[in-house]
């Protein structure tokens, strides 16, 4: 009995006290929320630094025109030309032909710096130097 009327008055005395102390326990951590709106875009960044100087210039290109149906070599070729078509010999006979430029993209090298092209019935043949 004098157990249980120690219990009470400590009760007593804990209840009739001004200060309480509350522990909390943090829970799980919440789900994340929605991304927001983009935002607007920024303004123009500042212009950027001019480039270096480009490489020298055609100079010194040519371009020859062949529009004839007779037999004529390209100069600076072992190459004949006659109308639209390059042979190896002279006479611009068919088993000596290697190329037909008939169509617009027709391109054929007859040097190593010298392109022969379509020409409207003919051929241009562009030197590079």
């Amino acid at each position: 009995m004098k157990q249980l009327l120690l219990a009470v008055l400590i009760l007593t005395a804990t209840a009739c006290g001004s200060k309480e102390t509350v522990t909390l326990i943090p829970g799980p951590a919440g789900a994340n929320g929605t991304n927001g709106t983009n935002g607007t875009n920024g303004a123009d960044g500042a212009q950027g630094p001019q480039g270096p100087a480009g490489s020298g210039s055609a100079e010194g290109t040519t371009i020859t025109v062949y529009n004839s149906s007779s037999c004529q070599q390209i100069t600076g070729t072992s190459f004949y030309v006659k109308t639209d078509d390059i042979y190896t010999a002279s006479n611009c006979s068919s088993p000596s032909k290697v190329a037909e430029l008939t169509g617009a993209d027709d391109t054929f090298w007859v040097n190593t710096n010298m392109l022969a092209v379509e020409n409207s019935g003919g051929i241009k043949v562009i030197t590079f130097n």
